[in-house]
């Protein structure tokens, strides 16, 4: 029971952290000046402005 707690706990600390990473990458431009990839519709709507 002990492992299946902690997996559970692991796998939802991995979405919480993935969320955040892609409403930091939805609000950021790529620094190099010849590649800015094109993001998901979904991650779109995590933009600020």
């Amino acid at each position: 029971m002990g492992i299946k707690r902690i997996s559970v706990k692991v796998k939802k600390t991995i979405v919480i952290l993935t969320k955040k990473m892609a409403y930091l990458e939805a609000n950021t431009a790529c620094p190099l000046w010849s590649y800015q990839p094109s993001i998901p519709e979904c991650v779109k709507k995590l933009r600020k402005f």
